[in-house]
């Protein structure tokens, strides 16, 4: 079964994702059970990295082997699929030996894909806008600051919550990224 949420409360999982082409893996099989290999198409890679890959997050539990099946030639195919649909980590391991640059490094590195990612998509939207204006204009974007206390906050994550499952899809073309965070200077109240 499928968690809906799981919190990374140990430094070896931390670890594991620590690289790049894990963390994509891991993201993409909350989506379906996919094998080594279909994800190694998926992403262009060679499929014995993405193997040794996805056996890594299998060794710290972050991935579950979900079913195999045999294909008419004989080859066992094992379909994998992540632990849970949403993952946290847990603020204490900053705490731990290593822990913080772990946790600073992948929140960089994600940020930064994110970042890049949205302005390809801005410039695809851009060049497929005609000179008059008229076209596609599909990237949409917006700050929105709320300030919000804990009982306030965990009530509007879970409706958040509700309304993302209702328009979750796998094959969906837009990516919809939330960040939330202690405001500086915060009163706490709330």
């Amino acid at each position: 079964m499928v968690l809906e949420s799981y919190t990374i409360r140990d430094i070896r999982q931390l670890k594991a994702l620590s690289h790049a082409t894990r963390v994509r893996i891991l993201a993409t099989l909350t989506e379906k059970p996919m094998t080594a290999k279909q994800l190694a198409d998926l992403f262009g890679e060679e499929p014995a990295k993405t193997s040794y890959h996805v056996k890594q997050l299998l060794k710290v539990g972050l991935v579950e082997l979900k079913f195999t099946r045999e294909t008419q030639n004989g080859i066992v195919e094992k379909y994998y699929q992540a632990i849970a649909k949403e993952f946290q980590t847990d603020p204490l391991l900053a705490a731990q030996s290593g822990g913080r640059s772990r946790l600073e490094a992948g929140l960089v590195r994600e940020l930064n894909q994110i970042q890049s990612d949205f302005l390809r998509a801005c410039q695809t939207s851009r060049d497929q806008t005609g000179k008059d204006g008229e076209g596609a204009g599909t990237t949409h974007h917006g700050l929105y600051r709320l300030r919000l206390g804990a009982v306030r906050r965990e009530a509007f994550l879970k409706e958040l919550r509700a309304l993302v499952a209702r328009y979750e899809d796998a094959e969906g073309d837009y990516a919809f990224h939330f960040l939330a965070y202690p405001h500086p200077g915060g009163s706490g109240a709330g």
